[in-house]
């Protein structure tokens, strides 16, 4: 198994546990346990100057091979250390506030929330980097939902989902036109090249 996967695992295991078995376990015991293992996967790469870029193959089209891409340099595993270190504070003190039924819902989008960023983070590919982004928007959309029976959270989340996707359609125009000049999606290829 690659490595920086590792980093991003703990968070799909938590979606996918609280997600299948819902009220049978504490949701909040598995999010917070395993964000912690991200935190500690990610600090142990930090602090053992561990940089690799991972890449896979996704798909053909005609010469052009669409890739994801990871990459562990310096700057995303300390955005990756940071990024799990503050999730599992909010995780941790959160859990003084959500005591209803409905705490398998919020871990859960709370989970996928801290999921995106991580991949943002490490993401070394615009297409990826975008894929993030939209799992960002929605898990954003979703806690920000979380009390949907008040006007207001209803409200404001149809108003965040609207202007997100203004940024979004112009993340992508921008994604687009980079890849017309440069041919590529890999970030560093094209930092390196401007």
């Amino acid at each position: 198994m690659e490595t920086l996967v590792l980093v991003l695992l703990p968070l799909l295991f938590s979606m996918l546990l609280i997600g299948v078995f819902r009220s049978k376990i504490r949701s909040n015991i598995i999010a917070i346990s395993m964000t912690f293992i991200s935190f500690s996967i990610s600090l142990f790469f930090l602090i053992s100057r561990f940089y690799e870029q991972e890449s896979y193959n996704w798909f053909n089209i005609h010469t052009y091979t669409f890739s994801i891409s990871l990459s562990g340099n310096g700057l995303s595993l300390i955005m990756a250390t940071f990024v799990s270190l503050i999730s599992l504070i909010v995780l941790i003190f959160s859990g003084f506030y959500i005591r209803n039924g409905k705490q398998e819902r919020y871990y859960f989008e709370m989970s996928l929330f801290i999921f995106s960023m991580l991949g943002l983070v490490l993401s070394s590919s615009l297409l990826l980097f975008y894929i993030f982004w939209e799992l960002i928007s929605l898990s954003s959309y979703l806690l920000i939902n979380f009390w949907y029976k008040s006007n207001k959270a209803t409200i404001s989340a149809r108003k965040v989902f609207f202007f997100t996707r203004i940024g979004d359609i112009s993340l992508l125009v921008a994604i687009s036109v980079l890849f017309l000049l440069f041919g590529t999606f890999n970030i560093q290829y094209i930092v390196n090249n401007i």
